[in-house]
């Protein structure tokens, strides 16, 4: 992505170039933090070529606001294409998740989603207990906590993860950060023999497409984990969720004791046009 400037669209004096005031604003509404920008045509300033020029844009480009957080994050990956992850068949590394947990917007959200599922669904319940599955690093066991607290809760939390290379990370926090707010454990959440039901089921794996990750197949072999009765959307019927030969036609969604979060996903589909595929 590039942008050719003319030296005609730059007001010049004997010791000074200036890029008028529309042309300004119509470049920096153009530009963004990876575009390269070519200065063309000649230059009346001999011994210095284009320098001035350059340095006209450099007062230009100082009037953009900072980057936000979000902004910063998401710079490295614009234009940029990159392979599905598939966290089901391979341990994904540290840096991988340290990618993930650099999204704010998400796990805010999260948090919010817990702390709104313990104030109204469970403003009775003294003591919840939520499960998390494919835990990660631990994210979005903190987000629990933190919603705990702030809805003055005692939770009981168990961390599900298969990764080894996660289960190091999470061991250590259940040592010396959670001090036995936390049950970490090893184990395919299709399969983990739960020795409590879930309240809340909290879990990330929708991806960037919803299911890319299996998110519907894994969800559906944990659906057994919530607490006894939940609702079936998809046939408008209640089913007993420790009743696992009927554990696969129950919906992922919230229910009348056990609660999913998130409780649905939609992805979407929109045409683009990019030379680095054609």
């Amino acid at each position: 992505r590039g942008l050719v400037i003319p030296t005609e669209g730059f007001e010049v004096t004997k010791e000074k170039v200036q890029m008028r005031r529309d042309h300004a604003e119509l470049v920096l509404n153009l530009t963004g933090t990876d575009t390269r920008i070519v200065i063309s045509g000649a230059s009346p300033f001999q011994g210095r070529s284009h320098s001035l020029y350059l340095e006209a844009l450099e007062r230009v480009f100082s009037e953009l606001p900072a980057q936000t957080q979000q902004q910063q994050i998401e710079t490295p990956y614009r234009d940029f294409l990159q392979a599905p992850l598939q966290p089901l068949m391979d341990n994904l590394q540290s840096q991988t998740y340290e990618v993930f947990e650099k999204d704010p917007i998400k796990y805010s959200q999260y948090e919010k989603a817990i702390f709104e599922a313990l104030r109204t669904e469970h403003k009775e319940s003294a003591s919840v207990c939520i499960v998390v599955v494919g835990a990660g690093r631990g994210p979005l066991v903190r987000c629990a906590l933190r919603a705990g607290e702030r809805a003055s809760k005692t939770l009981r939390v168990y961390a599900v993860e298969k990764n080894a290379n996660a289960i190091v990370t999470l061991r250590n926090a259940e040592a010396t950060e959670w001090k036995g707010k936390v049950k970490v454990i090893e184990a395919d959440m299709r399969e983990w023999e739960a020795p409590e039901k879930a309240d809340l089921l909290v879990s990330e794996l929708l991806g960037s497409f919803g299911d890319n990750e299996l998110s519907p197949e894994c969800l559906d072999g944990a659906q057994w984990v919530l607490n006894p009765e939940i609702v079936s959307s998809r046939k408008g019927r209640t089913c007993r969720s420790e009743d696992k030969k009927d554990r696969f036609s129950n919906s992922i969604g919230s229910g009348k004791l056990g609660i999913s979060i998130p409780s649905s996903s939609t992805s979407y589909l929109q045409p683009i046009s990019t030379p680095k595929l054609w």
